[in-house]
């Protein structure tokens, strides 16, 4: 369903785009009113999707007073932090999250005020959602590390430990599947929280520096992926990272 859903969301975009000026939306107001109600039907259809997830897929919220110092201290934005069952399954939620911003920004441009309200207080919850799996994906890290000595701290349920396969996912994979969320929320600009921008720009210096690469080529791979992802679907990530892996395309570095 959710690949199913994102073809549209494109598809919504293309459409949105001309009347996202305030000229066109001026002199269009049935185009503008017919976008507003398909960008509410398919931010009906994406909530539909998270409400269908298997229960073990939600994610769980750990607060300040479970997490370890360490992750504190280089990353945590309020007072918790989300964990998931793996890598993957965030990722996924994440994917849901960015077809939902999207969706959500384009109501807030174009449409009236009770709907853009709405669409703010959204946009800026799921952008928190964001926000909280980089604990989860990245622990405290803020340089490269071989993925086999571990050595990372990542935060875990109470009671719990975290699992020597999480740690060996998410020094592989954890900041690669960050990069286009945390790009996304970039996007969004003024509607997000007062100073959650600022935050985010250093979360992501921080994963540039842990994978050792430029910023600059880590938004231009979100933007790849990005791009490959709205042509061929989610179920064909496998393509994507083949496609970074290409000689002359930049490639986060994480020591084997």
């Amino acid at each position: 369903m959710l690949d199913r859903v994102s073809v549209r969301v494109a598809n919504l975009l293309a459409a949105a785009d001309p009347a996202a000026s305030s000229y066109n939306t001026a002199n269009s107001p049935s185009i503008t009113l017919d976008i507003v109600s398909k960008a509410k039907a398919l931010d009906a259809e994406l909530l539909l999707w998270w409400e269908s997830l298997p229960r073990d897929w939600i994610p769980i919220s750990v607060f300040k007073r479970d997490i370890p110092q360490e992750v504190i201290d280089v990353g945590l934005y309020g007072d918790s932090c989300d964990i998931y069952p793996d890598i993957i399954i965030c990722s996924t939620i994440n994917d849901w999250r960015i077809a939902r911003l999207k969706v959500l920004v384009r109501i807030a441009q174009l449409g009236g005020e009770e709907d853009k309200a709405q669409a703010i207080s959204t946009i800026q919850d799921l952008a928190d959602g964001i926000c909280a799996t980089i604990p989860f994906c990245l622990g405290n890290r803020t340089s490269p590390l071989p993925i086999r000595m571990g050595g990372a701290i990542y935060p875990s349920l109470p009671n719990d430990s975290v699992r020597q396969s999480h740690h060996i996912t998410a020094a592989a994979w954890g900041g690669w599947y960050l990069c286009m969320p945390m790009t996304e929320v970039l996007k969004v600009g003024m509607y997000l929280r007062e100073g959650q921008r600022e935050w985010m720009l250093a979360q992501l210096a921080r994963l540039a520096a842990a994978y050792d690469v430029d910023p600059e080529d880590q938004l231009r791979n979100a933007r790849l992926r990005e791009h490959w992802t709205s042509i061929h679907g989610y179920k064909s990530q496998s393509l994507v990272d083949q496609r970074i892996s290409m000689p002359g395309v930049s490639q986060m570095k994480t020591i084997a």
